[in-house]
Order: structure tokens, then C-alpha cells, then sequence
């Protein structure tokens, strides 16, 4: 990982753990699906994720009984479009099916120093948005969205 994307890694975690702190929630980076097959060296910010579970929330601990199930948020960054994917509440029902038609997730574009939708590379030294930007994103998105429904199924 080079180390604008350190740098990344760094603004990311402490902003979702200011969320968690503020919203009740345990946090977790891992690697997304797609990368646990890669040497954790070969692995860009792309291929990393955060995890916020919620801590009281009574349907979660339903859910965390079984364990194969989990209710929680994801957040991702995707360093060439420049923005962050919140994944909040998608009815579960398996690896196929009707599901993907009500998945639902929001995009942070930050509209912050040059980044949005559009397609970039991060060159900019200190591309990060100000403290508290993406605390107050999750934030506000946790305030309004139930967390997704997982399954192994």
C-alpha cells in the first residue's frame, strides 16, 4: 500500500470511529470478499472495508445469535472514483435472487479538493477532506437507514 493510501487508511478509521463512539456501534476493518485471496501487501485501499455493528440495537442481537448471520453497515472507499459507499439496510435473501433489485446504499462524494464521481487518480498531497467530515456523513446515514441483513447463504 503506498502511502497516500495509508494516509487513507488513517483519515477513514478515525472518522468511523468518532461515528461509532457517537452512534453506539463496534467497528472492523477487513478485506472484502474479493481480495482474502491476495497477500494482505498486494492489497490497495480498494480492497478494504469497515464494518460498524450496532451495539443495543435488539434486531441486531437477534441476528448475531445465529452465527451466520450479522446485522451491520459497511463503508468502502473507491480511490478511482473518489468516493465512499455506505451499504445500509438490504433485505436479505441469499447470494441469488430479488435482493440485488432492493440493495441500498448511499455514495459520499466529498466535492472536496478536486474529488466526485468523476474518474481520478489521488495526486493531491493532503487530498483528505477536514476532521469530522465523513464522522458527520456516517453519521447523519446511520440516523436515517437501518444496517443491512447479512447471511452466508
Amino acid at each position: 500500500m503506498i502511502d497516500i493510501e495509508q494516509g487513507w487508511m488513517q483519515y477513514i478509521d478515525g472518522e468511523v470511529r468518532a461515528a461509532c463512539d457517537e452512534k453506539r456501534l463496534r467497528s472492523q476493518i477487513r478485506r472484502r470478499d474479493l481480495a482474502r485471496s491476495l497477500p494482505v501487501w498486494d492489497s490497495p485501499i480498494d480492497h478494504y472495508e469497515w464494518k460498524l455493528t450496532p451495539i443495543d440495537d435488539p434486531a441486531a442481537a437477534a441476528y448475531l445469535e445465529d452465527d451466520w448471520q450479522g446485522v451491520y453497515y459497511l463503508l468502502r472507499f473507491e480511490k478511482d472514483r473518489g468516493v465512499f459507499i455506505f451499504q445500509h439496510d438490504t433485505e436479505d435473501c441469499g447470494s441469488i435472487g430479488p435482493h440485488w433489485e432492493r440493495t441500498t446504499f448511499t455514495e459520499i462524494a466529498p466535492g472536496y479538493r478536486g474529488y466526485g464521481p468523476a474518474p481520478r487518480e489521488i495526486v493531491d498531497p493532503t487530498p483528505y477532506p477536514p476532521p469530522g467530515w465523513l464522522r458527520d456523513h456516517i453519521v447523519e446515514l446511520v440516523s436515517r437507514f437501518r444496517p443491512n441483513t447479512f447471511c452466508a447463504t
